[in-house]
């Protein structure tokens, strides 16, 4: 079964719920598998801020968002860096091996966006879709 193992997310959030730099380990110390997990974070504390930017690599519409969903003047591109710097999310997930012979492997999974250069109230973002599966060297440490 797929399991989320790791979250890494950049330069993202809400000025009451900022993520910096955050990687999220989503496994169970004992075992290191993937496991179920629970946020606890008091209201406005960037729980379905967080849920929203991960889903918004599965559903990339902007209207589709869900802040935007539950109030029509929250913005997707109100959640990024004024500064320029480009957010990541990254996802890594265990995979079930393909065939009987084969091994479990590792899927990284994610995002990156922008403002775009003329940044406003209202402005739009740049995106960069990827996936790939993790190897020595290339996984998800590799993305800056």
């Amino acid at each position: 079964m797929e399991r989320l193992s790791r979250l890494y997310v950049s330069h993202f959030g809400s000025p009451t719920a900022w993520y910096e730099n955050l990687l999220f380990d989503l496994t169970d110390p004992d075992t290191q598998q993937p496991t179920d997990v629970i946020f606890n974070l008091e209201n406005a504390g960037g729980k379905t801020s967080l849920l929203s930017y991960v889903f918004s690599c599965f559903e990339p519409k902007q209207e589709r968002w869900l802040q935007h969903l539950q109030k029509k003047n929250h913005r997707f591109a109100e959640y990024f860096a004024r500064d320029g710097r480009p957010s990541f999310i990254v996802m890594e997930w265990e995979m079930p091996a393909r065939a009987a012979a084969m091994s479990d492997y590792k899927l990284v999974v994610g995002q990156v966006v922008a403002l775009k250069e003329s940044a406003e109230r209202g402005a739009d973002v740049e995106r960069w879709f990827f996936a790939f599966e993790a190897v020595d060297g290339m996984g998800l440490e590799a993305i800056p």
